[in-house]
């Protein structure tokens, strides 16, 4: 069973996380602020984080215990419990962009912060698996290679790379705390480590920039603590009365207004769920989204639109990509065929109104037009920065569409790309399944890419793996197309009438 941590000020979220976790982990200990976080943490040995928002006096100082905390551990998971209500700062929304598992309150559901928390180690798992393959080929070979296909005499060295590895190089390195006296800070068990070496250039990223900084201020900080006389004199360290239990430190402190959060799910009154299944009405948005460059995001939604239209439906194929992205690609298919489309600047090629590097503006128009189905190319929508990924500029829509698709190609070298995407998702509370659509490959290597993923890991993250099927020309019709499949949950649902009995109700 695993052990929490939980940092809360109220009383009734407290008791609410033993029982909706006691199942799945033990509450070992319970800290109502985020004073002198580290040490607490530090002699707990806990393996969870959950922080009620409310109970965080300063933004600032928990960011940088929270970079420490995973520059040590990267698997150790913080869940950040927010409400809006109220809730004017721009602070905690900074925390959003650190990884945290952020759940608004009105959120809160039974099983949800287990089911977030799986989806978190699944994501870890995956990404301490991820392997390179350095491919030896000839001339001939190169053109198979980039579809993805096998090429049997290809040869392939394998080396597993895992990120535990990358991210066990002693990121914590804090010469600046070992120039302060903490004669007095032995009290409360800060653990100092000396810095081994210089740290390699290649983990020279934004995490790590922050936490030099944070080691900076936590030496100032530390100074000042030190020539206070209100911690030498009153403070003998953080007294537990129990394993539950961690007062406020002795500081005086005017308590945050807070509101009154809502009422949170009971666990002793068992309610009959009724799911009702809503058939959309009006237009219907599908995304395409690629996880990298030349995953096919384009081709497949032409395909869509193409397929729809083939049975009969009033499509838009739009392009809204990010421009920072890579380029545009609907300006090769020329101009149309000068039929008028519903809304301006468009251009109708074989029965589908197609839209070109659309921005927001134009994309409500198109909304507005009363299309059966919009199909949106949406590019790349997670840049990388300092190998650090970023959500792009069209993200929220991919998360607003009815049906969200996810490409990506065969090759090992894409697999990473896979998994950011994803892991992004689910720090929106995505709770739909995630549709990922391969492309430029048969039918081996699908097989192979879908065994990367346990079935515990497909469960936990609602992943559903569609082949699709190689088309050069995404105007031709595939009649062994996987899209009736795909796109199922936002087609009509056709009922067919059993023949002799229409038969006899004609003919009475």
């Amino acid at each position: 069973m695993k052990r929490v941590f939980l940092v809360s000020d109220e009383e009734e979220f407290s008791d609410w996380i033993k029982e909706e976790l006691k199942d799945y982990a033990r509450v070992i200990r319970v800290i109502d602020n985020n004073d002198f976080f580290i040490q607490q943490w530090e002699t707990s040995d806990a393996e969870i984080a959950i922080v009620l928002y409310s109970a965080i006096q300063s933004v600032e100082s928990f960011t940088k215990a929270y970079m420490q905390i995973t520059a040590k551990n990267s698997n150790v998971p913080f869940v950040f419990i927010h409400s809006s209500e109220g809730d004017e700062s721009e602070d905690y929304h900074s925390l959003k962009e650190l990884g945290m598992i952020w759940i608004e309150w009105h959120e809160l559901d039974i099983g949800l912060i287990e089911k977030r928390l799986e989806a978190f180690f699944s994501i870890k798992e995956l990404q301490s698996g991820i392997t390179v393959v350095h491919s030896i080929q000839t001339v001939e070979d190169k053109q198979n290679h980039e579809t993805g296909i096998e090429v049997s005499e290809q040869k392939e060295i394998v080396n597993e790379v895992s990120s535990q590895e990358l991210h066990s190089k002693d990121l914590v390195t804090t010469d600046s705390l070992t120039q302060v006296e903490l004669q007095d800070q032995q009290e409360f068990n800060i653990e100092i480590i000396e810095n081994d070496g210089e740290i390699e250039e290649q983990l020279k990223n934004e995490a790590l920039d922050e936490f030099m900084e944070f080691t900076d201020d936590t030496s100032s900080a530390l100074e000042k603590e030190n020539k206070s006389e209100t911690l030498e004199e009153n403070i003998e360290g953080p007294i537990l009365k129990d394993e539950f239990f961690s007062p406020r430190s002795q500081k005086s402190r005017s308590k945050l207004n807070r509101p009154k959060l809502p009422s949170l799910p009971k666990h002793d009154e068992v309610k009959e769920r009724i799911i009702i299944t809503e058939r959309i009405v009006g237009t219907v948005i599908i995304a395409i989204a690629g996880t990298c460059r030349g995953s096919g995001s384009t081709h497949n939604a032409i395909q869509i639109s193409n397929f729809l239209r083939n049975d009969g439906y009033d499509v838009a194929c739009v392009e809204m990509l990010d421009p920072d992205m890579g380029p545009p690609s609907f300006k090769f298919l020329g101009d149309g065929d000068g039929r008028q489309t519903k809304v301006e600047k468009g251009f109708h090629v074989n029965g589908i109104d197609f839209y070109k590097e659309v921005d927001s503006d134009q994309y409500v128009q198109i909304i507005q037009a009363q299309y059966q189905y919009v199909v949106i190319d949406l590019g790349q929508i997670i840049t990388y920065v300092y190998e650090k990924p970023s959500e792009g500029k069209f993200f929220q829509e991919f998360l607003r569409s009815h049906l969200a698709i996810l490409c990506t190609r065969p090759a090992v070298w894409d697999f990473p790309y896979l998994i950011p995407s994803i892991d992004k998702l689910l720090s929106h509370s995505w709770s739909k399944q995630i549709n990922i659509l391969i492309n430029f490959t048969d039918a081996k290597r699908f097989d192979y890419f879908c065994s990367r993923f346990e079935p515990k890991v497909r469960k936990a993250l609602q992943l559903k793996f569609h082949h699709n099927s190689f088309t050069p020309d995404p105007f031709e019709k595939d009649e062994n197309s996987i899209l009736s499949n795909l796109l199922n949950e936002v087609l009509p649902k056709i009922r067919k009438e059993n023949r002799l009995f229409s038969f006899f109700k004609f003919n009475n």
